[in-house]
């Protein structure tokens, strides 16, 4: 053991370890059990997992918890499953139980007050601890002892270079006896870190973040050796993805709630051609940025936002400069993100766009009853579910709910289904995954909709000054990006909504025809259209290499902000 490694234990921190846990029997629900040892071992799982405060004695074990507290725990349990929210340990949570996951608790969506945390609503999550200098460096002590020293020594270097793509961050691996910031190290057992490993299974590995109060051993990582590691095989464990995961625990991110990413709680099997997936990109440039071009490159570097960042005109159109007049002259129904693509519903017409900017309908549409089956024309809004990937479609007095291209039986129903006080003939409907929130918006009013509750928050409605303010009133039409930023439509015109400033960004309204659908500025003018849908003179923007450089990258840019 290397001399950082003996350093004494600081403080209380996190670790993250691959675990699992099992729940035998059937399902918990409501605060009751079948049986004690399922009781058991749910509470212990919410305990390690989910910070549910509990007594060491079995027998008061259930003083510390009530239901209501039990359910919310279980329901924060599963958005990290990806399972849906019913609030007790059903099928389709036992089933997750089941497999190796990461034993960092998973973030509770709250500070110690009780008051939700951050601005911006994301999937990807922080330790709370970052590494102050862009340049690390890394040791590997030893391999895994099932493959070649070669194989495992390439496979964690591939893991950094995951990161380092992305970032910043430079890493340089110190050969033989040289200090790193971050040591590697394969063992089994009792390896000297209050966290034994526990034989083949189960546990996995687990790593320090930074700045966790354990000395000279944040940012290391430990591997189990009585694993079976492997490289480029759907047998065993595959070590290069197990490295990255643990990897971004090290540089400080947290767990994910989207399933798709290396952060995700979940160890996933083996992917071929893995590549980082976008919630993890978003995640870390938050903490370091992104990667800056090379020097003596001719890459331009990307627009940075200054105190007034008014979009400029310039000569490089949007993705289309001649488009039709079918979608440029027109205003939307409702647009809103499906499956991680741009939908904009215009009467029983709807154009399909996948981010930043790329049209992937026809010019003049498609029509909406090709797609989903029974669907309601000229719809009022419409949103996906981020939990369960129900799509919900508002129109009059009525919703629609979809599973994928199916409406769902027993569909239509009332929107006072849903919460009585929910008003008919909606103008917007925006939802905010991060804290299961969703926002009804009529006129100059919003409800807030709580979608593990199933019910209105109290205190709603009010007026959309105070939930959004600098948004005008009425708007047409609400979504937010799969970059997690906020749009809100008047018209024809939009408006980029700054969660964490609580205001409407500078330079905005924009033409949301020519910057998302590439419509030809000086076509609208010919037009004569203005930004509340009449005709007349109107001020409208251009497609500019700036927007099309912001849009692409601004889950990296709107961290500057914060």
């Amino acid at each position: 053991m290397n001399s950082k490694m003996m350093t004494g234990y600081v403080g209380i921190a996190l670790v993250v370890v691959f675990t699992c846990a099992v729940v035998d029997g059937q399902g918990y629900g409501g605060g009751v059990a079948d049986s004690q040892r399922d009781l058991e071992d749910a509470l212990s799982y919410m305990s390690k997992y989910q910070g549910l405060p509990m007594s060491n004695d079995p027998n008061t074990r259930m003083a510390l918890v009530s239901h209501t507290d039990l359910a919310s725990t279980i329901r924060n349990m599963q958005r990290y499953m990806d399972v849906p929210l019913t609030g007790h340990i059903d099928g389709a949570t036992k089933a997750k139980l089941t497999q190796p996951r990461c034993g960092v608790p998973d973030p509770s969506g709250q500070d110690t007050a009780g008051h939700a945390l951050g601005g911006r609503m994301r999937r990807f999550a922080h330790t709370g601890g970052k590494w102050e200098t862009h340049s690390l460096t890394f040791r590997i002590l030893n391999s895994a002892n099932r493959l070649r020293g070669s194989e495992s020594d390439d496979a964690i270097r591939r893991a950094f270079k995951v990161w380092e793509e992305v970032t910043p961050l430079k890493f340089t691996e110190v050969q033989g006896n040289g200090r790193a910031d971050i040591y590697l190290t394969f063992g089994s057992g009792d390896h000297g870190d209050q966290f034994p490993f526990d034989g083949p299974g189960f546990t996995l590995a687990h790593a320090f973040p930074p700045q966790s109060g354990w000395g000279e051993m944040d940012g290391d990582v430990h591997f189990d050796d009585a694993e079976t590691y492997t490289v480029s095989s759907y047998d065993g464990t595959n070590l290069f993805q197990v490295a990255a995961h643990e990897i971004g625990h090290s540089l400080g991110l947290g767990h994910s709630t989207d399933s798709r990413a290396l952060m995700a709680p979940f160890y996933a099997g083996y992917i071929p051609d893995f590549q980082l997936p976008y919630d993890d990109q978003q995640g870390i440039q938050r903490l370091y940025g992104s990667k800056r071009p090379s020097v003596g490159t001719t890459t331009k570097k990307p627009p940075q936002p200054g105190p007034n960042p008014k979009p400029e005109p310039g000569p490089n159109p949007g993705p289309t400069t001649h488009a039709p007049d079918t979608r440029c002259k027109k205003t939307y129904d409702a647009i809103t993100l499906i499956r991680g693509e741009l939908f904009a519903f215009q009467s029983d017409i709807y154009w399909r766009l996948r981010f930043p900017m790329e049209l992937i309908s026809r010019d003049n549409g498609e029509l909406t009853s090709h797609f989903w089956q029974s669907f309601p024309n000229k719809i009022d809004a419409a949103y996906e579910r981020y939990f369960d990937h129900m799509i919900f479609f508002f129109k009059g007095n009525e919703y629609y709910k979809y599973n994928g291209l199916e409406l769902v039986a027993g569909f239509p129903k009332p929107i006072k289904t849903l919460d009585p006080r929910l008003p008919a003939n909606l103008d917007a409907v925006i939802s905010f995954s991060e804290f299961s929130k969703t926002y009804f918006i009529k006129g100059r009013k919003v409800w807030r909709f709580d979608e593990l509750e199933q019910r209105v928050d109290e205190g709603y409605p009010t007026n959309i000054k105070r939930v959004f303010p600098g948004v005008p009133s009425p708007v047409s039409s609400a979504f937010v990006h799969i970059d997690g930023t906020a749009y809100f439509l008047k018209g024809y015109e939009y408006y980029r909504y700054n969660e964490t400033l609580k205001s409407v960004e500078d330079g905005y309204p924009r033409r949301f025809g020519v910057d998302f659908l590439g419509c030809d500025p000086n076509k609208l003018v010919q037009l004569g259209l203005n930004s509340t849908g009449g005709t007349g003179n109107s001020n409208i923007n251009r497609p500019t290499k700036l927007f099309i450089l912001l849009l692409t990258i601004s889950a990296v840019l709107n961290s500057v902000l914060q």
